[in-house]
């Protein structure tokens, strides 16, 4: 792994674009305290349409600051996890983030005492237009807020409960793992980040070596790691009970403006589509030409003697000739984050893992990478740019209180350009044998949107269940449940490594309770959104996805994708994605067939 201080500064981020350094953001920090000092006058006056307008603005401006300066001790922890000057910075504003939540925490207790009648004629006011979402929000919050005493004492207890940031020291910084030997005899030290090139790597015996080795790693600490896990979901089961949610899968749920029928819908249909995955696994073991399939072989090499690595500007240029038909507008904004040094590109110590897209209101998104080269971590570079493109209309279109869209929809635009990408690559291939190679990138980028991430789904709604029926749960218990779930998805044609079943252990999305099943929701709603761009063209773009892009969270996110005329929970969705699955399936399993 490099030091950063030896890659190019062009393929790390410019953080300038925030702040210059810590002394532009202390000046930033203190006008925002003196900012927040104001809030205390509105105490006891949320009951008439001037003190509330006006407290509206002043919380607006504030939240709009504390966002700019969390990007940027954000970023810097990213770039070095161990950097003692910005782990303390970061400490110093999370411990005066939290005294200012209990400051202000009168707000929200004084609001859901409002008559509806009187919120309803405040919505209707012109003059409250920014935050009428907001309030329209608030009459349904009304009965998960509590006193201000409660309100306030929960705010203490989020500030320690840092669970998923003890996994995340661990899981970054902490965490090591042992060696493999390679087919050519060289001996090579597995990490996070170099997992995924190894998971498709040419020889079986690597990748499942690769997968034994991490997961060992994981094994290893499975006691500490599945009691901070229960611990945490303790935590959030005891937290929605105190806001009145029947158990904590409500409460998150509700957070993120779904209803439950859309997560119940997802597994169902899943479930009934798992003989197609079945099937396919089938045509992968011929594909792979191996005995026995293991999971470890999801990721595998499906056509021999092809090149399946890329240098970074390699995959640039392919993200940006896939993304074409998005138009000349997208393709401009495109080429800005691609050139600005908006990406963090490759692999550094101390760096966080992993990819992501983040951004604030008054900065452009900035994006996380761990490239490595493989094809796998260039559709992530079409994906986070998905993200952040996104994020770039829907602030663009949207005041600051409506820019912020909900996480279900976030999973889809990353996805329509990650299918762009591979409609590309699978219809510019040089030959049948390049072709065969995209397809099966696109099936195991199925496998692992769709089946895995509901798997995970089942997985988070078993062990969240269990805490809210007060049912005993210990680590043993969450491997064996994991390990009987992998069985049922994988079906009797996959044979399942020695330490699968502590794979949960290493998805640090389980810290976010229900964020998994909207990459399932957001590829199936990709098939149908990518196919209308293909097939109808710039028309559909300029007025619907487009639209799609820039609504924000203007509406309810189901009302926000039918902009881009798709209904999650109109069946005719979820048979597009598997159509189009099918038809690659039998189309991967004729090209392999070929001589």
């Amino acid at each position: 792994m490099s030091n950063a201080k030896t890659i190019n500064p062009k393929y790390t981020w410019d953080l300038r674009d925030i702040y210059l350094d810590f002394n532009q953001f202390d000046k930033d920090f203190e006008e925002v305290k003196k900012l927040a000092n104001q809030i205390p006058y509105y105490k006891g006056r949320l009951n008439n349409k001037a003190d509330i307008l006006n407290e509206c603005k002043l919380s607006s401006v504030i939240s709009r600051k504390l966002d700019k300066l969390a990007l940027y001790l954000n970023l810097k922890k990213e770039q070095n996890g161990a950097d003692i000057e910005t782990l303390e910075k970061m400490q110093e504003f999370e411990i005066w983030a939290t005294e200012y939540s209990a400051l202000a925490a009168f707000v929200t207790v004084e609001l859901s005492k409002l008559e509806d009648e009187f919120i309803d004629k405040l919505i209707a006011d012109p003059e409250f237009s920014n935050f009428d979402r907001e309030l329209m929000e608030l009459k349904e919050d009304k009965k998960h807020i509590l006193d201000q005493k409660s309100e306030e004492m929960i705010t203490k207890m989020q500030s320690f409960a840092n669970f998923s940031e003890i996994y995340s020291k661990l899981d970054d910084i902490e965490l090591k793992f042992g060696c493999i030997k390679l087919d050519n005899g060289d001996e090579v030290q597995i990490t996070q980040d170099n997992f995924g090139l190894y998971m498709s790597n040419p020889s079986q015996e690597v990748r499942k070596n690769a997968f034994n080795i991490l997961h060992e790693g994981f094994k290893n600490f499975n006691l500490t790691i599945s009691e901070n896990f229960i611990s945490f979901l303790k935590y959030k089961d005891v937290m929605a009970e105190f806001r009145n949610f029947k158990s904590s899968i409500d409460g998150a749920l509700y957070s993120s403006k779904v209803d439950r029928k859309v997560i119940d819908k997802l597994i169902l249909h899943v479930n009934n589509h798992l003989n197609d995955f079945y099937n396919y696994t089938k045509v992968l073991k011929t594909a792979t030409k191996t005995k026995k399939l293991y999971n470890s072989d999801m990721y595998a090499p499906a056509v021999e003697g092809l090149s399946t690595t890329y240098e970074y500007e390699q995959g640039v240029e392919l993200v940006k000739s896939s993304l074409k038909p998005l138009g000349e507008n997208y393709t401009q904004i495109l080429n800005t984050l691609l050139n600005n040094r908006s990406i963090d590109v490759f692999p550094a110590q101390n760096k966080g893992g992993g990819g992501f897209s983040t951004c604030c209101y008054d900065v452009h998104p900035y994006i996380l990478l761990s490239f490595n080269g493989s094809f796998r971590e260039v559709s992530t570079l079409a994906h986070e740019l998905g993200h952040s493109i996104h994020s770039v209309y829907s602030c663009k279109n949207q005041v600051y209180e409506k820019a912020d869209y909900e996480i279900f929809v976030a999973e889809i635009a990353s996805t329509v350009n990650e299918i762009l990408l591979f409609k590309y690559m699978e219809q510019n291939a040089k030959n049948e044998k390049e072709r065969k190679y995209h397809i099966a990138n696109f099936l195991s980028n199925f496998y692992a949107t769709v089946f895995r991430q509901t798997m995970f789904s089942e997985f988070e709604l078993y062990v969240h269940s269990s805490i809210n029926k007060k049912e005993p749960l210990s680590y043993a218990k969450i491997n064996d449940f994991y390990g009987d779930l992998q069985k049922k998805y994988f079906g009797t044609g996959v044979e399942l490594c020695e330490n699968a079943k502590y794979e949960w252990s290493r998805i640090p999305h389980f810290y976010r309770p229900f964020y998994v099943f909207k990459y399932a929701t957001g590829f199936i709603s990709a098939c149908s959104i990518v196919k209308n761009i293909l097939d109808r063209g710039q028309e559909y773009v300029d007025n619907c996805y487009i639209k799609f892009l820039s609504a924000g969270c203007s509406e309810d996110p189901l009302e926000i994708l039918k902009l881009a005329e798709v209904d999650i929970l109109d069946e005719k969705t979820y048979d597009n994605a598997f159509k189009l699955y099918n038809e690659y399936v039998k189309e991967f399993d004729r090209l392999n067939k070929k001589k």
